[in-house]
């Protein structure tokens, strides 16, 4: 298993005296396969604890809004595991948010092969996040490098930046929103007023008559709510009572 999926590093593996070869980004499906491949099965018998369950959170997948990004094979790689995938995106985001500038900062130092070597790692990391085009740009970059021809380094690099700057963005439009969520569409918002005058009425029937408080505390309880004062409005009503 290697990072490497050029078919002339694959023939060095073989050669090395590999029986098989698979690259990253890791397909589970085909490693699964390889591994059926190459290893004989024994007699055993299927634990029902044991076996993979799909994560119920591969189901809130559709509230990503990440531009650029395969979701679905991101979220594959952690088995369908959203708070997973979301803690390796904030990862990404912090460690290598300034890696263009440490990539120039290595080559002005001559140090080409920690520029390599970050180029490498970033093209593993957004190949695991699903982020192709990212992965393109690092892997452009990591041959680049290797072939160390100054001109091609530089258009490499650029591009590289660009696609860089796009996917810590889009992370961080991600994050805001997590920290402040956009009101659900079709969702009214509290109407004070209204509310304050529900609850008076809702006290004087219930001085007067109670029936029909009954059926006014229905009216109450639909009525949308800051989520702060919910419990509050739950115990009033359940208890027919308004401070």
């Amino acid at each position: 298993m290697t990072a490497h999926a050029l078919q002339n590093e694959k023939e060095k593996c073989f050669e090395a005296g590999m029986n098989d070869h698979i690259s990253k980004p890791v397909d589970p499906d085909l490693l699964m396969e390889t591994l059926v491949k190459w290893i004989q099965p024994g007699n055993r018998i299927p634990d029902g604890e044991n076996t993979p369950q799909k994560s119920p959170q591969a189901l809130s997948a559709t509230e990503f809004k990440l531009s650029g990004f395969d979701h679905e094979a991101g979220l594959a790689r952690v088995a369908g595991n959203v708070a997973l995938y979301r803690n390796l995106l904030h990862q990404f985001s912090e460690k290598y948010a300034g890696s263009a500038d440490e990539i120039a900062a290595h080559l002005k130092n001559t140090d080409v092969d920690s520029a390599r070597s970050l180029a490498h790692a970033i093209k593993g990391m957004a190949g695991n996040l699903g982020e192709n085009v990212l992965y393109e740009a690092a892997q452009h970059l990591e041959l680049a490098l290797k072939a160390e021809k100054e001109p091609d380094i530089a258009t490499r690099l650029s591009d590289f930046e660009k696609a860089l700057n796009r996917t810590i963005n889009e992370i961080k439009i991600l994050e805001k929103n997590e920290i402040n969520p956009p009101p659900a569409t079709g969702t009214p918002s509290p109407d004070l007023e209204e509310i304050q005058a529900a609850v008076a009425d809702l006290r004087a029937l219930i001085r007067s008559d109670f029936g029909a408080a009954l059926q006014k505390s229905d009216t109450v309880k639909t009525m949308p709510k800051p989520e702060n004062l919910q419990p509050l409005f739950e115990t009033l009503i359940s208890h027919h009572a308004v401070l």
